[in-house]
């Protein structure tokens, strides 16, 4: 598209835009065109013409492998589907063979729920200890990580980017942290994936989960895991099913993968492997890079503006996302007011969540505040 984003061409990709200003992606991601028009390619194919496509199905299971190992710097043997980010954690939570009783998992206050759940389960069924640092002004630096880590930490594990507040956390400061202390690192990526730019490599992350019906602009029911294949075999399957099996020997028995398709199970939900493979391919061609700037600069324009009318932030001031929370009485209210005026944000007990993302525009950000502003 050039060597800049035409935002009003990217608009028309979007058929809720026609409706409403949209700042709730961090909720879920609304489907460009080509990821629609995917998903009923995928039905008339399989319901007009042959409704058993298993082969030509599996192959693009790869492909779509390769490119999301592609986009978070990892190799396609390190990529397992699943069907949501919960099931990434599960995994580690359930099956890392170094996770004894007594060892540490460490976390934070600005992680989504489904980690305090899985980790309060893991202490009462594993006999570990389940350790929850506390933000400080909407942040958990990897020095409170360094200060706080108790003996015989095991694992930390972080939403790389909050959904609470947008927290863009130091992945690899805390990543040095853990590793130091001869523990591990696992990353909720969900808010990351499509947002900000991600290596694994680079920023030291053992394992991640991402589903990618949110920054990525695909399906509801499809999600990949990350594994770091000198982790392999240290993490036991949770399930056992036919499609982690390589080959068969007879058909009661056979030879299972040694790589991360060892933890798919049964048949995955193949029109979302479809969808993917259009939303990766739309957001590659209007550009990954471009685009995560462009929001990001919304971001930084929408903590300036709520910040010189009066709003008190929750997201520290110049943190480098999308996601923007600021506190008020009754977050739900907001959001219904705005809903009422044709604007979409998250409401909820005593903020309110805003994540533009590359298809919303200054104008937009600016209308809003001047809105939030009257209403008050």
């Amino acid at each position: 598209m050039g060597g800049s984003m035409n935002i009003r061409e990217i608009r028309k990709d979007f058929p809720l835009l026609q409706r409403m200003v949209y700042f709730n992606s961090a909720a879920v991601g609304p489907n460009p065109l080509p990821v629609i028009r995917a998903g009923e390619r995928f039905q008339r194919e399989r319901n007009f013409f042959h409704p058993e496509r298993l082969p030509e199905w599996l192959r693009s299971l790869d492909k779509v492998r390769a490119s999301v190992a592609a986009l978070i710097g990892a190799k396609p043997r390190e990529i397992a589907f699943t069907t949501n980010t919960d099931d990434g954690l599960n995994i580690v939570a359930s099956g890392f063979r170094r996770l004894r009783k007594g060892d540490a998992v460490v976390s934070n206050d600005l992680d989504f729920p489904t980690t305090h759940i899985v980790w309060g389960e893991m202490k009462r069924r594993r006999g570990i200890r389940y350790v929850v640092l506390p933000n400080r002004g909407g942040a958990v630096t990897a020095e409170d990580f360094a200060k706080q880590l108790p003996r015989r930490t095991r694992l930390a594990s972080i939403a790389l980017v909050s959904n609470v507040n947008g927290y863009l956390h130091d992945v690899r400061g805390i990543a040095d942290c853990v590793h130091a202390r001869g523990a591990f690192l696992f990353a909720d990526a969900v808010q990351a994936v499509g947002n900000i730019p991600i290596d694994v490599r680079a920023m030291g992350i053992d394992f991640l989960a991402c589903a990618a019906y949110k920054w990525l602009l695909g399906p509801l029911g499809l999600a990949f895991f990350y594994i770091r294949e000198e982790l392999l075999d240290e993490v036991l399957p949770l399930s056992g099913g036919w499609m982690q099996m390589e080959r068969f020997v007879k058909p009661t028995t056979g030879e299972r993968y040694t790589d991360a398709r060892k933890f798919e199970y049964g048949t995955l939900h193949f029109q979302g492997v479809a969808e993917l493979q259009a939303a990766l391919a739309y957001r590659k061609r209007v550009g990954f890079r471009r685009t995560s700037d462009h929001a990001v600069g919304l971001g930084l324009r929408l903590q300036r503006a709520l910040d010189s009318a009066g709003f008190r932030l929750f997201t520290p001031m110049g943190n480098r996302t999308p996601i923007v929370t600021f506190f008020a009485d009754n977050g739900y209210e907001v959001a219904k007011k705005m809903l009422r005026r044709g604007i979409s944000v998250m409401g909820r007990p005593g903020n309110v969540r805003v994540s533009p993302n590359f298809f919303n525009t200054e104008e937009e950000i600016d209308s809003f505040v001047d809105l939030l502003k009257r209403e008050r």
